[in-house]
């Protein structure tokens, strides 16, 4: 207890006004379709790169001596290098914050399970460690160490998650709960952004609420009411896109995810309606799960898409460029709607 402690007076007395600013590179051409964020672990620091995903909690990396690994870019990181390292007890208020996931091993220390939507999950140790992310040094931070690890990483260390549980980073640093992230171009050569803290807060921009479900903490909703295809608002009732009560339906905001996702019918009414404005442009056979896709010539102009949100100031819209949600797929210019159905009631934006 008195870690948690020691832990808490550093992070009020020596970072209360810190803001963190931090790299985000696109992970296509490291064969993820996630965005990656360097940081440093340990001390002393060793680079490892990470997914960023805004749908879960925990920061997590392969550790050392693991058992079941899947293969990385970066060094796996080795607890026993590292002088800042310390398992948490079961007994810390940071074990607790796990959200009854919690299990100890027979040292007493606090294990973990990060399990995620494709199957892909994390097991291990919890752990106080020193992390730099940007140009701020972070002591005593709960990460977890992965010594059975599965799944889609995409030869990345682990996982940075952004999501709105105590465990995330954004929550664990005393910085009011601001972020903000700018995501780059799928093929850019520039880096993008993560911001924590006040200056995630710009000026200009247009707000929309987050929402949030009893049944999914930790993820964050925004109030979606329809899309559009070249300047025209679709006729798809709001209610497809409604978050009741009970926690179902919605529309989830995932940094984890690549492709966004509605409803059937709303896919199905959205889909059509960009095929009747491009109906001059040849088609090409559907790939994986994209049923649309099309045979580009060099230059071409094709609609725009629009997501229409309700704010405090009414209906505002987002309005999507064809670069962002037309993917090529291979050498031959073959370029796909990148969207798809969702296989339940509530809708993903993802990170195209």
């Amino acid at each position: 207890m008195k870690r948690d402690a020691k832990r808490v007076a550093y992070l009020m007395n020596h970072m209360e006004q810190v803001d963190f600013v931090g790299e985000v590179v696109s992970g296509v051409n490291e064969g993820v379709g996630e965005y990656i964020i360097p940081i440093e672990i340990g001390s002393p620091p060793i680079a490892q790169h990470v997914i960023m995903d805004t749908g879960s909690d925990l920061i997590w990396v392969q550790c050392q001596k693991c058992q079941q690994c899947h293969s990385q870019f970066d060094p796996i990181f080795d607890p026993a290098r590292s002088s800042s390292y310390t398992e948490i007890p079961c007994e810390s208020s940071a074990c607790d914050r796990l959200n009854g996931k919690q299990d100890c091993d027979r040292e007493g220390s606090c294990t973990y399970r990060a399990s995620y939507a494709d199957v892909s999950e994390s097991k291990g140790t919890l752990v106080f460690e020193t992390i730099v992310f940007g140009d701020v040094r972070i002591l005593n931070m709960a990460i977890g160490c992965g010594y059975m690890n599965k799944g889609t990483f995409g030869h990345q260390a682990g996982i940075m998650g952004l999501g709105a549980g105590p465990l995330s980073l954004v929550y664990e640093i005393p910085v009011g709960g601001f972020f903000s992230y700018c995501l780059p171009s799928r093929d850019s050569q520039v880096s993008g952004s993560l911001v924590i803290g006040k200056e995630a807060i710009s000026t200009g921009s247009v707000w929309v609420p987050l929402l949030s479900s009893i049944k999914n903490p930790s993820l964050y909703y925004v109030r979606m009411i329809g899309l559009g295809v070249g300047g025209i608002r679709l006729p798809i009732s709001e209610d497809i896109f409604h978050l009741t009560e009970s926690g179902d339906g919605g529309v989830i905001i995932d940094s984890g995810t690549t492709v966004s996702r509605f409803p059937k019918v709303a896919y199905e009414a959205f889909r059509d309606a960009f095929i009747a404005q491009t109906m001059d442009i040849p088609r090409a056979p559907g790939v994986d799960l994209f049923d649309t896709c099309f045979n580009l010539p060099n230059t071409i102009d094709m609609p725009l898409v629009s997501f229409h949100f309700w704010s405090d100031i009414g209906e505002v819209s987002l309005v999507i460029p064809p670069r962002n949600f037309l993917v090529v797929v291979d050498n031959m210019r073959t370029a796909c709607f990148a969207f798809a159905p969702s296989p339940a009631s509530f809708s993903i934006i993802g990170n195209i």
